[in-house]
């Protein structure tokens, strides 16, 4: 008697659609997804989980051509901003994080 082996199958990290027909982003992923609103396919934008032949795409006027490949992700977090009580983010972009701290806050340097 043989035994069979299972193995445990990981759930897809993307939904991937093939590109039939030149479009702009935000038309094809109404078309792929019609009963979703508007501010739902732009906030998949803005979320950074839209990748366009595995390139992260924000602008919803993006052009695909026929033959590209574009991807959901499904794992990202929906609210990845930072809270918290005592630290405020004045403002944030990719190289700097400018914060409003109480006095008493610990500060940590990451070298």
């Amino acid at each position: 008697m043989k035994k069979e082996k299972y193995f445990a199958q990981a759930r897809n990290k993307y939904t991937d659609y093939r590109v039939q027909k030149a479009a702009t982003l935000m038309e094809f992923l109404k078309e792929k997804m019609p009963e979703a609103s508007k501010t739902k396919l732009k906030s998949f934008l803005t979320r950074r989980i839209v990748y366009v032949d595995k390139n992260i795409t924000t602008h919803p006027d993006h052009p695909l051509e026929r033959g590209m490949v574009v991807q959901i992700e499904h794992n990202k977090q929906k609210n990845t901003e930072f809270q918290n009580k005592d630290i405020s983010v004045l403002y944030e972009d990719a190289y700097l994080i400018v914060a409003d701290k109480k006095s008493w806050c610990y500060k940590y340097s990451y070298r």
